[in-house]
């Protein structure tokens, strides 16, 4: 079997081509890419390595084989020691991209087999995050789960993360189900769109993300062919192709000074012999030292369903992410709390080190940023500290221990123009929090007040409840005005034909009535607030603007008054009630508190559709109700502001012209539900009323005259990391 020296492409994407075994010191050739330092690996390298994976499949397909686990760990690197060698590796033309791309070869055929075109084949198999959904649902399937698993793995190579990632199969699934066909980016203006406060997102190449999207069709029918698949990747790469006599000309005369090697790169963070057999060896745990001179910054986002680790250099480059279970301090206990992450963050030291690792590692950290769901009070932060302090071997002044939401505040840090900090969760509507940077604390924040913050307890998670109830009372006001302007009302009128007349779009209330397949206004009283109301039409709406879907009931049922075994069982009772639509009583046999929690989640099934007709159509009503909406987060962040009509001193109140305002949750992504909250926040701030205007779309650091710029907040312990960096270097 060959020997592939350079490692696998997780590795690769991980460590932004940092891999020193693909550099040969004889070589002219530049063997160290400038990758963004942000998501994933420049556009010219992608292109390069969808030809060669095209040229991959194409050898299994002429021999009638099917992979089905390619994943970036199967598909090793290796390089080219002289020019000559890059030509020939190419199979008679150039290895496309730049000099110095590492040449791809695919690996473990494990559970390969032969499988003609006509053929079908039903093993469950694979890695689930880059598993093909029919393979999920242990239907039968033929070679085009392999077309969705190179889709998933270059993917990762153009953005830095996988497409889909859930802790089970199950949620994954869901989230495939939930794209409505087309994944999204996180440089686009989607729910998960990221804004890093160290510099922008790079954006990903249309044409990458046309081919990505044909390759990641839900429908193995509605994938490509293979013969399209190797024409479209023969039509990518043109455009980087390296021409021989380009390549001569350039490089016969150059010495070429390499940037960085596997070797040096990791004997900045660890001291470890130079000269590993293997550039993936994780066999070299016993010689692990951590050096002293260059040291790493620590985050970890440790939230109710996992706990992300981030490591940061001195630089601010991420180089190494774990994750862990989940790590709600006040539910999890402090047991499970320190497992989850102690395996988060020994799952990034791994990934910076490429070695195994065991906490804790003396003399490794400048300084760690916790954020804890559920740390709250001073005295939660008093009882973490040792424990932390234990496993990191850290002392407690290097530790920096607060709220989860204090990490949306940590854009503060890299932007020297403000002074404080105003987070806006907009995933609940409800929730904002001031904060300023704390006297003599490197990386530190002070917590100066909170407005709203009960989104949550009234299960408004993702705006959903708050957005779709607004819906429904604009619907039925609309229904009232008709009413009034005409002799009889036509309540035989089919509502879910109904256009709009500029657009010629199905109108919001179109749309939510064949959500949920009835005729007229009144019909949605049943629908919301029956006990066992009619399913839902499955003609649900997705749109690139619309958040993930509200989650069910039983993610909304947060222990405020019972306890979480209590509310199991109350799901559990109300699951087990027999339906009451055929004569049933439904009062006897509906718990009242759930029945709430489900009226408050059909309602909440309504967003995506909200934000589509809203930002995609232009429906004036879907526009009213996103305002409505704004302005109720807008007024909550200016109760945290200095207002010069107040008649009394707000000491912790903030001055908006110093103030950076800061996006988090799951409408993070949506700039233009953002662009919206900023444009009432100087509604309310001049004293003008409500607006009626559409959404501009505006991003980041627009609002000035307003607050001092605006940052989105996509990746919180990124974000953390990269701010207790830039406190630390001052």
């Amino acid at each position: 079997m060959e020997y592939c020296a350079g490692g696998d492409l997780f590795s690769y994407i991980r460590r932004r081509g940092r891999i020193g075994a693909l550099h040969t010191p004889t070589s002219p050739l530049p063997t160290y890419l400038p990758h963004p330092q942000i998501g994933g690996l420049s556009d010219s390298v992608v292109r390069s390595f969808i030809g060669q994976l095209a040229s991959a499949m194409k050898y299994l397909r002429a021999r009638d084989l099917i992979h089905r686990d390619i994943k970036p760990q199967n598909i090793l690197l290796t390089s080219a020691n002289n020019v000559d060698e890059y030509a020939c590796a190419g199979r008679g033309g150039w290895i496309p991209g730049p000099v110095g791309t590492p040449i791809l070869k695919l690996g473990d055929f494990g559970l390969a087999r032969v499988l003609p075109s006509a053929s079908m084949a039903d093993t469950m198999c694979g890695s689930p995050w880059y598993m093909a959904p029919e393979i999920l649902r242990c239907e039968r399937y033929d070679a085009k789960v392999d077309l969705w698993s190179v889709g998933a793995a270059i993917y990762e190579a153009a953005t830095g993360e996988p497409p889909f990632g859930a802790l089970n199969q199950v949620e994954l699934l869901k989230m495939i189900e939930n794209t409505g066909g087309r994944v999204r980016f996180p440089d686009e203006d989607s729910w998960n769109a990221v804004d890093v406060a160290s510099g922008d997102l790079v954006p990903v190449s249309e044409a990458v993300k046309s081919f990505i999207r044909s390759m990641l069709r839900e429908k193995p029918v509605e994938r490509p062919s293979f013969e399209w698949y190797f024409e479209t990747a023969e039509d990518l790469v043109k455009p980087v192709m390296v021409l021989e006599r380009n390549v001569r000309s350039e490089t016969q005369n150059i010495t070429y000074t390499r940037d960085i090697d596997l070797a040096v790169d990791r004997a900045r963070y660890w001291n470890v012999g130079v000269g590993s057999t293997s550039g993936s060896s994780r066999g070299d745990t016993e010689n692990l030292v951590p050096m002293g001179s260059e040291r790493l910054f620590l985050c970890v986002d440790c939230g109710g369903s996992k706990t992300s680790a981030v490591l940061v250099d001195r630089s601010r480059n991420v180089v190494g992410r774990g994750l862990g279970g989940p790590s709600n301090f006040i539910y999890a206990g402090m047991d499970a709390f320190l497992r989850s992450v102690k395996t988060a963050v020994e799952a990034a030291l791994e990934q910076a080190s490429n070695s195994k690792v065991s906490l804790p590692v003396p003399s490794l950290l400048v300084a760690a940023w916790f954020g804890i769901s559920g740390c709250d009070q001073p005295a939660n932060v008093v009882a973490l500290q040792s424990p932390l302090s234990a496993l990191l071997s850290l002392s407690v002044d290097q530790l920096v221990i607060g709220n989860d939401t204090h990490l949306l505040a940590s854009p503060l840090s890299s932007h020297p123009h403000a002074k404080s900090a105003v987070v806006v969760i907009a995933g609940t509507g409800s929730n904002c929090v001031s904060f300023k940077r704390r006297e003599g604390a490197k990386g530190g924040l002070e917590e100066l007040g909170r407005s709203g913050g009960w989104g949550w307890v009234l299960g408004d998670e993702g705006s959903g409840f708050h957005a779709g109830r607004t819906a429904m009372q604009e619907i039925l006001s609309r229904w009232d005005r008709e009413s009034l302007s005409s002799v009889s009302t036509d309540v035989s009128q089919d509502i879910t034909t109904e256009v709009n007349s500029l657009t010629g779009k199905p109108t919001l209330r179109a749309r939510i009535f064949s959500h949920f397949d009835i005729a007229t206004p009144p019909d949605l009283f049943s629908v919301v607030y029956a006990a066992n109301p009619p399913p839902l039409h499955p003609s649900g709406g997705s749109s690139s603007n619309a958040p993930p879907p509200s989650p069910g009931p039983e993610a909304l049922e947060v222990g405020t008054t019972t306890s979480v075994s209590a509310d199991t069982n109350l799901v559990a009772n109300a699951k087990s009630s027999p339906p009451s639509g055929s004569g049933a009583d439904a009062n006897s046999t509906i718990n009242p508190k759930f029945h709430l929690l489900e009226c408050k989640h059909r309602l909440s099934s309504l967003t995506p559709l909200i934000f589509s007709s809203a930002f995609d159509d232009g429906d004036p009503d879907a526009l009213r109700v996103l305002r409505t909406c704004a302005r109720a987060l807008a007024e909550h962040v200016n109760n945290l502001m200095v207002r010069s009509d107040s008649g009394f001193s707000r000491p912790k109140a903030v001055r908006p012209e110093e103030t950076l305002l800061c996006f988090g949750g799951s409408l993070v992504g949506i700039k233009k539900y953002c662009a919206l909250v900023v444009d009432e926040l100087g509604r309310i701030r001049s004293g003008a009323s409500v607006g009626t205007g559409e959404a501009d779309g505006r991003g980041e650091d627009e609002g000035r005259g307003v607050v001092a710029g605006v940052v989105f907040v996509g990746d919180a312990a990124v974000s953390g990391a990269v701010g207790l960096a830039s406190g630390f270097a001052g």
